[in-house]
């Protein structure tokens, strides 16, 4: 019963009673006046009666409560209820060093905290940070922390951690994809909450890479760098996240519990399980089953999949990414990448996937700092010409080289709709006379066989670009990030390209920064390092139970978790207005 109906039903208590006593006072009476005369059936009738109003208006009072509860209290959140969302993908290592996969990177958001994190509107604000300073030539960026956060073993969560997550990234020996992100920047520890981060040079973009979750010196200090990757914390992780690691379910559930000591205070979740399917329809299946509370789905979602679609809830997810073809360009050269380039129109591929996809035609998004169309345009001839001049020639309608069919192959995962998307290219390509062999594999086998050791002709693939309007792409296209574990797959060198990503980055005037962006594109439109396909979006459906999820504006479907603290799938009544409505 809520405080509400608690007041209400002392209140019909006092009116019970004064009744009480008011029919006490006239029984009595009633009793010494007609016992006199003995009248004993006149007195039942009259007890009696005054015993059925009185019930009566008990009654009507109880329905004026309920009456009153629909107007006053209306069903709100309440703590507890167990959570399991569905993500395609395999269940792998823990850590925030190591964010392979969607799951990976679900996991490690839930149980793991940074300095800063990704807010509802995609700007990064502060998580375990109290506030921070920057010096003057903003070069020195000192982070005060905040006193209450602690591991889930009960330990402190200090500067030294902070500091130890740093060096871990800085090693090359850990293998972790951001260390190039690192590249001489010192730390210093100052006291037990403050820690300095000194850079080389200005870089305007450097708060968002304090999102990354920080790692507990304690737990980690007798396992070796070059051991981390592997490292059985990885399976048993202890993060100072918002739930705690509880168990992976046969390789196919992430089962977390809720943080009662976390900072914010306890999650309303008192359960968070993820639940791994290796195909989106196997996934869609066991929603409709009633098996998963949420999902998390590619831009080749259809609702139409979805059985009671009225109960359901859909969010698509704007999120900063592109998917690309990405031109080896170590093996296919500039005149040929232009060709290629030129022969593909992107229209025709987004109408062939079948949903609502947006156009992609540089390697920044619309809304970034400088962008510009920056992207060579369909062109047959022109695509004849060129492959003419790499020194491709036209027998009956396909290419050769030296007498040789000229032949390619493309590189794609399994899922998010990528095969589709290989294969239109494909059919687009052998139209203009190149021979194309598609190969699509699942997500890690991609990573490990194709991506890591650069092993493809072109690699279609999506990857995320920035924060907000930051379009600091430098890891994707300087040179410095050509080998693994860097992420410039396509290995484009350019000495253009690379000065003004550096100058971009490193510069904090708006128009100056733009300017450099610019230049950038321009020189990146006349290599043709790879083909810009089409935006990505994605699909987060969950049914009408789950309260608090807010996804209008995020950068990456991970930052759906920016207040998991918050979200809620029971209800209680809950007082909406004190006095009636007007």
């Amino acid at each position: 019963m809520s405080p509400l109906q608690q007041d209400r039903f002392k209140a019909v208590l006092e009116k019970a009673q004064t009744g009480w006593r008011k029919l006490r006072s006239q029984y009595v009476k009633f009793i010494a006046t007609h016992l006199k005369d003995r009248s004993l059936r006149r007195t039942e009738r009259f007890v009696f009666g005054w015993l059925a109003v009185f019930a009566l208006i008990i009654i009507l009072l109880l329905q004026q409560i309920g009456a009153l509860d629909e107007h006053y209290l209306s069903p709100g959140p309440a703590p507890g209820g167990r959570y399991v969302e569905g993500i395609v993908g395999s269940v792998g290592g823990i850590n925030p060093l190591f964010p392979d996969g969607q799951i990976a990177e679900a996991a490690n958001r839930l149980v793991f905290s940074g300095l800063f994190k990704i807010g509802g509107s995609g700007d990064v604000v502060a998580d375990i940070a109290h506030d921070y300073e920057i010096n003057e030539e903003q070069t020195v960026y000192t982070v005060n922390l905040r006193d209450d956060v602690y591991w889930h073993d009960g330990e402190q969560l200090t500067a030294s951690d902070v500091a130890y997550t740093v060096g871990l990234i800085q090693n090359p020996d850990v293998g972790s994809h951001l260390q190039l992100n690192w590249q001489d920047i010192e730390v210093e520890v100052l006291d037990e909450l403050r820690i300095a981060f000194t850079l080389p040079n200005p870089y305007a973009p450097f708060i968002g890479q304090l999102t990354v979750g920080i790692l507990p010196e304690h737990a980690l200090q007798g396992v070796e760098p070059e051991r981390l990757r592997v490292s059985s914390f990885n399976n048993q992780p202890i993060g100072s996240g918002p739930f705690m690691f509880d168990e992976i379910n046969n390789d196919q559930q992430v089962r977390l519990r809720a943080n009662s000591n976390y900072y914010k205070g306890p999650p309303m979740l008192n359960r968070f399980i993820i639940a791994a399917y290796e195909t989106e329809a196997e996934m869609v299946e066991a929603y409709n089953r009633n098996e998963l509370g949420g999902m998390v789905l590619d831009s080749s979602f259809n609702p139409a999949g979805l059985q009671r679609p009225q109960r359901s809830t859909v969010s698509r997810l704007e999120v900063s990414g592109q998917v690309f073809a990405f031109y080896n360009n170590q093996v296919i050269g500039r005149e040929l990448r232009q060709a290629l380039t030129q022969s593909i129109n992107t229209r025709g591929t987004r109408r062939a996937l079948g949903h609502d996809y947006r156009y992609a035609d540089s390697p920044l998004l619309p809304s970034h700092l400088g962008y510009r169309t920056s992207q060579l345009g369909f062109d047959q001839e022109a695509a004849r010409a060129k492959f003419a001049a790499a020194e491709l020639e036209y027998r009956d309608g396909r290419l050769y080289r030296d007498d040789e069919p000229f032949s390619l192959r493309i590189v794609t995962q399994d899922s998010y709709g990528y095969p589709a998307a290989a294969e239109n290219l494909r059919q687009q390509w052998e139209a203009a006379g190149v021979e194309v062999v598609v190969t699509a594999v699942a997500g890690i086998e991609l990573q490990e066989e194709y991506l890591r050791p650069r092993n493809f002709d072109i690699l279609l693939f999506g990857i995320g670009i920035g924060l907000d309007i930051d379009p600091d792409v430098y890891a994707y296209w300087h040179s410095s990030q050509a080998k693994d574990p860097g992420r410039n797959v396509s290995q484009y060198d350019s000495e253009v390209a690379d000065t003004s990503l550096e100058d971009g980055r490193t510069r904090t005037d708006s128009e100056l920064r733009a300017a450099k962006y610019e230049t950038f594109q321009n020189r990146w439109r006349a290599d043709a390092p790879a083909l810009a396909l089409y935006r990505l979006h994605a699909y987060y459906v969950n049914r009408e139970e789950l309260q608090g999820l807010s996804v209008s504006d995020i950068a990456q479907p991970a930052d759906r978790y920016h207040n998991v603290a918050d979200w809620t799938i029971n209800t209680q009544p809950t007082q909406t207005r004190l006095l009636p409505r007007s």
